[in-house]
């Protein structure tokens, strides 16, 4: 990860559902949900961590 508040990803939702094995409306769906709340947004193949703590929160990620 390039830093805590953003990081080039040059996938499309197309592609990220492909590679998670979820379908692309699931995948818009999630990214809608993770924008409303403030949390991260994807715009011009680069994603944005609105509030890095209440994302990692949210997600119960661990740095180990």
């Amino acid at each position: 990860m390039e830093s805590k508040e953003s990081y080039a990803c040059p996938l499309n939702q197309y592609l990220m559902a492909q590679a998670l094995g979820l379908s692309a409306i699931h995948v818009n769906r999630v990214l809608r949900q993770l924008r409303d709340a403030g949390l991260a947004t994807i715009r011009d193949e680069q994603v944005t961590f609105d509030n890095y703590e209440r994302l990692v929160e949210f997600a119960d990620f661990v740095l180990t």
